[in-house]
This record gives structure tokens, sequence and C-alpha cells, in this order.
């Protein structure tokens, strides 16, 4: 009886939590928090401004995920 289509505006795919990720660790490498000496020396090069390009974007499958269903639902 759903007479429209349900929308998920809370929640990000995959490429917007990558890019927002990128966000979040750029901001705790320029905050000087102890924690950026954890981080990757090349989260320097994203810039927010510029996303990386989602036709080519690519986020690669678990090796921990099968592919195949469960039985039951």
């Amino acid at each position: 009886g759903q007479p429209q289509a349900l929308k998920d505006n809370t929640h990000f795919n995959t490429y917007g939590a990558w890019q927002l990720a990128k966000c979040i660790a750029k901001g705790i490498q320029h905050s000087g928090l102890p924690l950026a000496k954890e981080l990757l020396e090349n989260g320097n090069l994203f810039d927010p401004s510029h996303p990386d390009a989602f036709e080519t974007w690519h986020w690669p499958l678990s090796p921990l995920v099968a592919v195949a269903k469960p039985d039951g639902n």
C-alpha cells in the first residue's frame, strides 16, 4: 500500500561516505591531533573542492563477503 517510492535521504552511498571520510581525515591532519600521525601521508593530496570523479571511482568488494545469498529471507 505504499503509493510513492521510498527514498533514503539519511545515508550516504559508498562514494559519498568515502569522500566524507577523506574530508574528516584531512581535518584531523590539519588539527594537529596526535591521531594525525596514524593517518596515511597521501591524505594531504585530497582537495574537497575537487572530489574524486564519480565515473572512475571504484569501491572494491570485501574478500570476506560471500556473493551467494544465504538461506532464509
